[in-house]
């Protein structure tokens, strides 16, 4: 069952003449009542959606789903807000805040209807959730493994969340009015780090003209900071004997030597498109 947590008054914008029907209903709905619509497109389990589900821990459901009940059944389908119920899935959300409509209404009523209200959408940026983490991590003096517990957030993205805070000023302003993900933000932030600011915002002007993903970032920072190999010396290999190619394993002992929180970060984003997951190791007890 749906548990009333306040009922709005209707709104202005909406016509006098409306039936009260056309006024929704905010209340707490178990996620396991609310039916997507299978006509819509699959949502994927990417970084950003992973950023809605830490958002949604640590920030909450800033904007209500938008339902509509079913006839002669305890249900609720989806008419609006459909990645936000699936974030809420990956955050553990067992009930979720809903604006329930009226059966009898149409879906052109529930569009309509919604508009009229004129529910604006939160930013739920990796900056806006950095800084409540921080201010978590400082309420509670909770270390970053603490903090990580607490907020049921991977101590490897909470660590990001926190390093991000080092990006200077005109970086935390972008990720903030653009709601950047995680990943492409702490690469910027590494890019400023390794370079200098003035560096960093010729990079961001490059990135408002033609988006920039995060790969890009990695690389233009190697390139930045990396000397390109002299190719007018010969190679220090016996003759007629071909260098050995290092191994996979190798490749990703250096990326961890290199940055250890950024290599977890990739390798944990490369799993999760695979279906795996890291698992932290148990203590010695």
């Amino acid at each position: 069952m749906a548990t009333q947590t306040k009922t709005p008054a209707a709104p202005s914008s909406i016509p006098s003449g409306s039936s009260q029907k056309r006024t929704p209903q905010l209340v707490s709905v178990p996620r396991d009542r609310l039916v997507p619509d299978p006509k819509n497109r699959v949502i994927v389990q990417d970084e950003e959606l992973q950023g809605l589900a830490d958002s949604l821990k640590i920030l909450g459901v800033l904007e209500p789903i938008k339902v509509r009940e079913r006839e002669g059944e305890d249900l609720f389908d989806i008419k609006d807000g459909e990645r936000r119920w699936t974030a809420a899935g990956l955050a553990g959300l067992a009930e979720v805040p809903c604006l329930v409509f009226d059966k009898s209404l149409s879906d052109a009523d529930v569009i309509a209807a919604g508009i009229a209200l004129n529910v604006h959408r939160v930013a739920h940026g990796a900056v806006h959730i950095a800084r409540r983490l921080r201010d978590l991590k400082n309420q509670h003096g909770d270390t970053q493994e603490e903090l990580a517990r607490r907020t049921g957030i991977a101590l490897p993205r909470a660590k990001l969340y926190l390093a991000l805070l080092e990006a200077s000023d005109h970086l935390l302003a972008f990720f903030a009015a653009d709601d950047v993900p995680l990943v492409v933000a702490v690469e910027f932030m590494r890019y400023e780090k390794a370079t200098s600011e003035a560096a960093s915002r010729k990079l961001l002007e490059r990135h408002q003209a033609t988006p920039l993903s995060r790969r890009d970032l990695i690389e233009l920072r190697k390139r930045a900071t990396e000397k390109e190999p002299d190719t007018s010396k010969p190679t220090t290999s016996a003759p007629g004997r071909a260098s050995t190619p290092r191994s996979f394993g190798e490749d990703l002992e250096r990326a961890f030597q290199r940055d250890r929180v950024a290599a977890l970060a990739e390798l944990t984003a490369v799993l999760m498109r695979l279906g795996l997951q890291v698992v932290p190791a148990k203590s010695a007890a």
